[in-house]
């Protein structure tokens, strides 16, 4: 065929032959070579017109020399121009104008989703994939927020995966599968949902080498904020981390309370940040003392995450303690790390504006650990510059599931389906990890998997007996400014008062007293106003330790406002 009418005598191309044919069936492919001295210019229309088929589906690519040139001739519609394969949706609705000089490689029915899965690749003339707006993308294949994923490759830029879905997989929840998913692999990644691709969506609570990693994660009332700290806490807690929780809105989060070393929640939030800066200020003594590089948590030394949940309360400049929250929290982002102290910043935007003006907060957690981005106001996504979270829009993750569009005329007797909430929905991205969409591990209450007998306290901080005092001492910043410094020394334009230092604690051992008082007493039911007046502690100290010796079994509460000691 190819003698008869292209390289023949009287062909279309004289003299430029068809070698090393291979037939797979619904196509053939094989080798042009032009005469020496001479290129191939063997034209589409030309081997279209030979076999009967559209020029469109003929192809070349160039080979060893000009004078030699692969072609390709389809006996059926090539993917790329079927408008019912991937390849060709592509090809015809997202190339023209929202990613042009890209095409889809290795499309495949993806049984997880009942869609399609592919990579996304660049052509040869680009030197890696250009950035799409998440919401043009999905308007051009026709599909809708929740199901369509688009995964940016961390290590080749050329490549992206893409999913677009017939159901979304985590739209009925993935429930928790048990406090095994939460135990830290070897380079500390914890599982806190489940992705798309139903790979498991992880983050690094630390490194092993580099130390505490922080983890920001934004989202509105009702994105599923609190299922996601609720997790993250879990897993620090069965992990031997000493949890300290700051919560100005006072009802957010018991379980995370319960957990907790020390917490507190309301106006009283400030303190929980003081006693984390006493902790940190320790070890920043003590590393230098023993020359300590890099830190090893131990029996008596462990991690310790401060989580601030509804951080913008606790940062709000206009209050009493908003620059000291400011300025204790640039102390934890920007030191802690290396010092094994993870901070957990739990906020409804990620805006500078929202965490007292502070962008450092903002970088160094966000630039040096993991980000989970829940739906939240879409202004949010240019300020959030880790790699994978490119044009994705918060603001267009949907309130709900399967919301159904309305009649353009309405009739009483058309029925109103109840959509099911999408809280827990987003995407985390951690170091090493793909920025996948994902949805948290659906866990109601973390109650039934805390180990009451196993709340620790940071064992090295020999001031924990006196934490009461220490939290209720406001940040003076002794020793953290430089000589010759003015008052932006930290961020958010903060001035440690003066005095220098942690005022000595006027009060005896918290703790030592309310034992020593039970003890004399041992078994006897002792009522609260009878240990306040024996101890001689103020009330709020009084009943933060109460609360502490009960969480550790040191004592037991027989009713409310009534404890005692057992032998």
């Amino acid at each position: 065929m190819w003698s008869d009418h292209i390289s023949g005598e009287g062909g279309a191309h004289p003299g430029q032959h068809l070698v090393g044919v291979s037939d797979s069936g619904d196509r053939w492919e094989g080798i042009i070579e032009a005469p020496q001295g001479r290129s191939v210019n063997v034209s589409a229309e030309a081997v279209g017109s030979a076999y009967r088929v559209p020029a469109e589906w003929v192809s070349f690519a160039a080979g060893q020399h000009p004078g030699e040139q692969y072609v390709t001739v389809n006996r059926t519609p090539p993917a790329e121009l079927d408008p019912n394969t991937m390849e060709g949706m592509w090809a015809r609705l997202v190339r023209p104008t929202v990613m042009p000089g890209t095409h889809i490689k290795d499309a495949q029915v993806d049984p997880a989703t009942g869609g399609w899965v592919a990579w996304v690749v660049a052509d040869e003339d680009k030197a890696s994939l250009p950035v799409p707006n998440r919401t043009d993308l999905v308007g051009a294949l026709r599909s809708t927020m929740t199901l369509v994923d688009y995964q940016p490759n961390k290590s080749d830029p050329r490549k992206a995966k893409i999913h677009i879905m017939e159901k979304n997989p985590l739209e009925d929840g993935v429930p928790f599968p048990g406090p095994q998913v939460l135990k830290p692999s070897p380079g500390g990644y914890i599982s806190i949902g489940r992705g798309v691709s139903g790979r498991p969506a992880r983050l690094q609570l630390f490194d092993p080498v580099l130390g505490a990693q922080h983890v920001f994660i934004a989202g509105v009332t009702g994105s599923g904020k609190g299922g996601a700290v609720q997790i993250i806490a879990l897993a620090g807690h069965l992990a031997g981390m000493a949890i300290i929780y700051a919560d100005p809105k006072g009802s957010s989060n018991p379980d995370v309370e319960t957990m907790a070393a020390y917490s507190a929640i309301g106006d009283d939030a400030i303190k929980a940040l003081r006693l984390s800066y006493a902790i940190l200020k320790h070890r920043i003594a003590e590393s230098a003392r023993l020359g300590r590089k890099n830190f090893k948590a131990t029996d008596g030394c462990p991690w310790v995450m401060t989580v601030v949940d509804e951080t913008h309360m606790i940062t709000d400049t206009a209050t009493e303690t908003g620059k000291e929250a400011v300025f204790i929290l640039d102390k934890l982002a920007s030191l802690g790390r290396n010092l094994g102290m993870t901070l957990l910043i739990v906020n409804q935007a990620v805006n500078a504006a929202k965490l007292g003006g502070d962008t450092a907060i903002r970088t160094n957690v966000i630039q040096g650990g993991a980000m989970i981005m829940l739906r939240t106001d879409s202004a949010q996504s240019n300020l959030v510059t880790v790699e994978g979270f490119e044009g994705i829009d918060p603001g267009a993750i949907p309130a709900a599931w399967n919301i159904e569009d309305e009649p353009l005329i309405w009739s009483d007797d058309l029925p109103i389906n109840d959509p099911a909430r999408t809280f827990g929905l987003g995407y985390v991205g951690s170091p090493g990890e793909p920025v996948q969409m994902m949805r948290t591990w659906v866990l109601e209450s973390a109650a039934p998997y805390i180990r009451r007998d196993a709340i620790i306290w940071p064992r090295d901080f020999t001031s924990w007996d006196d934490r009461h005092q220490i939290a209720d001492t406001p940040v003076n910043g002794d020793g953290d400014a430089p000589a010759g410094s003015n008052s932006d020394w930290g961020s958010g334009g903060y001035e440690p008062p003066p005095g220098g230092g942690f005022k000595a604690p006027q009060e005896p051992a918290a703790d030592a007293a309310v034992l020593d008082c039970l003890d004399e007493a041992l078994g006897v039911e002792m009522p609260k106003a009878t240990i306040l007046a024996l101890t001689g502690l103020n009330e709020k100290t009084l009943s933060n330790t109460l609360t502490d010796l009960v969480k550790k079994g040191a004592i037991e509460r027989v009713k409310n406002g009534v404890y005692r000691k057992n032998p």
